[in-house]
């Protein structure tokens, strides 16, 4: 086998494996729309997004205790009567 022919085997070998990869892909995207179509995975998408906002709120939350916290301890008698 001459040299050229040995590099077209390997490019139809490449060619066939890129054919096998894009395939698939495709399949994924297939069934990628088809579960967006699917009710019970709209259902889920939505649960996902309020949980989100809900852990959003509580880290707000703890943030704003956390500031608040630290407020306090500036504000104590002792520390505005005997600084440190």
């Amino acid at each position: 086998m001459t040299a050229m022919g040995a590099y077209l085997r390997g490019l139809r070998r490449q060619i066939v494996h890129i054919k096998k990869e894009l395939q698939e892909v495709e399949a994924q995207k297939r069934a990628l729309e088809n579960k967006k179509e699917n009710p019970f995975f709209q259902r889920s998408q939505h649960i996902k997004k309020k949980h989100a906002k809900i852990a959003d709120l509580l880290q707000k939350q703890k943030e704003k205790k956390r500031r608040n916290k630290k407020n306090d301890k500036n504000r104590s008698i002792g520390k505005k009567n005997h600084p440190t």
